[in-house]
């Protein structure tokens, strides 16, 4: 506690001996007095025509719970206060009286403020004024307290608390009405960021907002804190990835879906996940589902895909989707462009540009995929299956002497060798042209199918009738 005083008022027409009049000290616990001094000693303060101020700046007086102070003359009590409750006074002046308490009390405001007399009611904490007119604060309303972007931060529970502040002094508290108006939080404008360390009760209690330095003006309703225990390891999006989209082709968009990869050896709850569709034009969310209302695509040993078919897509320049957890971006990607997130559980993040696009001239049944690392496409979709990179027209060369398996979205010319260690596929979409340099060594296995990228599952086999031992089929 710094710059503790006390100040009496003293007619300024009335002739009186200063010397006769004594401010006393009380302890409440018991009654009994701890400091005195009379007003001749007192330091002379301004003069307001009306009264004359008289101030006693003492160091070390009580905080209450209760305590007080009287003033006194030489032969009779004037006044006996007390604030933070009610005593009898066992001794001094004031010996057999109980206490007036004043109804104000000081403790969570800030340095340089008081409790005062105005208009014959003790206010305060107001700004001080030690040794001047008490001035009565100016109006001050406090409205629409509300809690938002609450969560867990690490082992610590944050949330931010929004207001509407009218002729408020700029220095503001949030206080723990439930308990005890403890105060939690501070600072100078809307929103205040309150942080509880190593937060574990999940207990409801009210908040309200003061102004810190009047402490009269309080905001009009408290509101409700929910917190999380933060002491339960956050989600992880590890092992939980975003795979496949398709937004655009040629004509009215068909079969647009967002597809997302659960990696197997991680256990994950579905319903901690989020995908986000996001507007890049202002950074708003459209639409979202949590992945427990996926559709479930295949499991192919290492990944299990979900698969979301929104009611529609924007097509970007740009646009984006993200994936969420409580408290936290996995991953906010875009397409034809990049932009930052404004709304939605990806609130404030920038977006990671694809690198690849759909321009609506595609026909449908192409996608964008993850590859590799990679963002890779438009290639023929894998619609709720393991991703596959199908480029355009091979032209193929070198000798072969292991299993492979090209496959394209387009056509195939070769020149290999398929030696006699070689099993060799060749999928293209419309045709396969072996120049004269092409040959299968004896054992060599070779297929060719018209089928594209489908891993020889279907389609036309051109080689199926040809003999196994020829060097020339």
């Amino acid at each position: 506690d710094v710059g503790e005083f006390i100040e009496v008022a003293v007619d300024a027409t009335a002739l009186i001996n200063l010397a006769d009049y004594t401010v006393t000290l009380y302890n409440g616990n018991g009654g009994t007095t701890y400091a005195s001094e009379t007003l001749d000693n007192f330091i002379v303060g301004n003069n307001d025509g009306t009264y004359q101020y008289l101030t006693w700046p003492i160091s070390g007086i009580q905080n209450g719970a209760p305590d007080g102070f009287s003033l006194s003359n030489t032969t009779s009590l004037c006044e006996f206060l007390s604030y933070e409750g009610t005593f009898l006074a066992t001794n001094g002046p004031a010996l057999g009286v109980t206490s007036t308490d004043i109804g104000v009390s000081e403790g969570t405001n800030a340095v340089g403020t008081s409790l005062q007399l105005i208009g014959g009611v003790w206010v305060g904490p107001i700004a001080e004024t030690p040794g001047d007119t008490n001035v009565a604060p100016t109006p001050c309303s406090i409205s629409n307290v509300a809690v938002s972007n609450a969560g867990c931060v690490g082992l610590d529970y944050v949330f931010e608390v929004s207001f509407d502040v009218v002729n408020g002094s700029g220095q503001y508290v949030v206080i723990d009405v439930t308990n005890g108006n403890t105060m939690i939080g501070g600072g100078s404008a809307s929103p205040i960021t309150v942080t509880i360390p190593n937060n574990s009760s999940t207990t409801p209690f009210d908040i309200n907002v003061w102004d810190n330095n009047n402490n009269a003006c309080i905001g009009s309703t408290p509101v409700t804190v929910t917190p999380d225990d933060c002491s339960i390891p956050p989600v992880s999006c590890n092992g939980v990835f975003l795979n496949e989209i398709h937004y655009d082709n040629f004509g009215g968009d068909v079969n647009e879906f967002i597809e997302v990869a659960v990696d197997n050896s991680v256990p994950v709850t579905l319903s901690d996940f989020t995908v986000s569709l996001y507007n890049g034009s202002a950074g708003l969310v459209y639409d979202m589902e949590t992945l427990d209302n996926l559709t479930l695509g295949s499991n192919d040993g290492t990944y299990t895909y979900y698969l979301w078919n929104p009611a529609s897509m924007q097509n970007g320049a740009p646009d984006g989707f993200a994936l969420t957890v409580p408290g936290m971006t996995c991953e906010l990607l875009s397409y034809e462009g990049t932009f930052t997130a404004t709304d939605g559980p990806a609130n404030g993040s920038a977006s990671t540009d694809l690198g690849v696009f759909e321009d609506g001239t595609d026909a449908p049944g192409l996608s964008l995929q993850l590859v590799g690392g990679i963002w890779v496409g438009p290639t023929p979709d894998t619609y709720g299956d393991t991703n596959k990179y199908c480029p355009g027209s091979l032209n193929l060369t070198g000798n072969e002497i292991g299993i492979a398996d090209y496959e394209t979205s387009g056509d195939i010319v070769s020149d290999q060798i398929i030696e006699a260690t070689a099993q060799v596929d060749y999928d293209a979409v419309t045709s396969i042209t072996l120049n004269p340099g092409f040959t299968i060594q004896d054992g060599g296995v070779f297929y060719a199918f018209i089928d594209g990228c489908n891993d020889g599952a279907g389609g036309i086999n051109l080689t199926e009738d040809a003999p196994a031992d020829s060097e020339d089929q």
